[in-house]
């Protein structure tokens, strides 16, 4: 049986009904919330705002529960914080818009990763969850390490998310997060680069076996061990990495953001300015070691732009933003 917070459901519109309740999930009236089925693909949700006040959601229960139908689902549950947000501050708005939660949205709406799709961008489901990454932010103000005490290496952990691949070695060995490690170590400058691959995932056995005889992998650490160097890097997955680039942000290194070659931006991307608050790196690395480079030989101007970095995150405040994205999701109702 589905579950979300530890409680399960039914994948129904009273099971589903019944979860929000359960989680407060609601309007002061919960009886002004209405779930019913729509017609739409496994990641899309209709949300309606009707007049007087209420909420109506179309839910697409008639696909199979599969594992990837449950990922979409919680995510959506993840994110309707924002849409009793949106209701509560335009009690009079009326309209509909639909909510695209998978990696890459295929139709134009709401969503939490665009690549110029026609999407509206908000706050993603994990920035929502963690109530702006309150743990992080109070971590970074109260635990963060000295700029002085931190490595001078540019580093990075992650799982080879990408593309799903099967038994090929070279899709295997053209998956941006696997070719960066390897083009890294390539260079053996260990005095600049600490960077692995923590887990191996989308991948078939055989491929799994091509990419275990690379040397790539690296022992998995807490998000917060990324605050310990001076400079992190951040590269997309199957989409923006989310909370990756914002807790990289946080805790005050500088970031050197890879490029998206298909072009992945969240709802924040206007605000980074290059060379201000972060250093761009093509997306073919053709210049990754000349810019870790000049952080080695230029510290004052690394920290400041690191310390830029933290200041643009620390001020997108969960309250400021979940504003913000409600005043999106108003921008995006349609009346047809």
């Amino acid at each position: 049986m589905p579950s979300f917070q530890g409680i399960e459901f039914d994948h129904t519109v009273d099971g589903v009904t019944g979860l929000l309740r359960q989680l407060s999930f609601t309007i002061a009236d919960d009886s002004a919330i209405a779930i019913a089925n729509a017609a739409l693909p496994i990641s899309c949700i209709r949300v309606t705002f009707t007049p007087g006040g209420g909420l109506a959601v179309g839910v697409p229960f008639e696909h199979r529960w599969t594992p990837e139908l449950s990922n979409m689902t919680q995510r959506w549950l993840q994110a309707w914080p924002i849409f009793l947000a949106a209701r509560r501050r335009y009690p009079d708005a009326t309209g509909h818009t639909l909510l695209c939660v998978n990696d890459i949205p295929d139709v134009p709406g709401l969503a939490f990763s665009g690549n110029g799709t026609g999407s509206l961008l908000i706050p993603d489901a994990d920035f929502i969850r963690h109530q702006g990454y309150a743990a992080l932010r109070r971590f970074a103000r109260h635990a963060g390490q000295a700029w002085n005490s931190r490595r001078d290496q540019v580093f990075w952990r992650g799982s080879s998310t990408g593309n799903p691949v099967t038994s090929n070695g070279e899709a295997v060995a053209a998956i941006p997060r696997i070719r960066l490690v390897r083009v890294v170590r390539a260079w053996q400058r260990d005095d600049l680069f600490d960077v692995g691959i923590t887990q191996l995932v989308q991948m078939d056995a055989a491929a799994e076996m091509i990419a275990q005889g690379y040397d790539i992998m690296a022992t998995p650490v807490p998000q917060e061990a990324f605050g310990q160097y001076r400079h992190a890097l951040d590269i997309d997955g199957n989409t923006s990495s989310w909370a990756g680039l914002f807790a990289k942000l946080l805790l005050g290194s500088t970031v050197l953001k890879i490029d998206s070659a298909l072009g992945h931006r969240q709802w924040f991307y206007d605000r980074l300015i290059p060379f201000r608050n972060f250093v761009p790196v093509r997306a073919d690395l053709s210049d990754l070691l000349g810019a870790a480079e000049w952080l080695r030989h230029n510290p004052i101007a690394s920290q400041a732009i690191a310390a830029r970095g933290a200041e643009l995150a620390e001020a997108m405040s969960f309250e400021a933003e979940m504003a913000a994205g409600a005043a999106r999701i108003r921008e995006s109702l349609r009346q047809d």
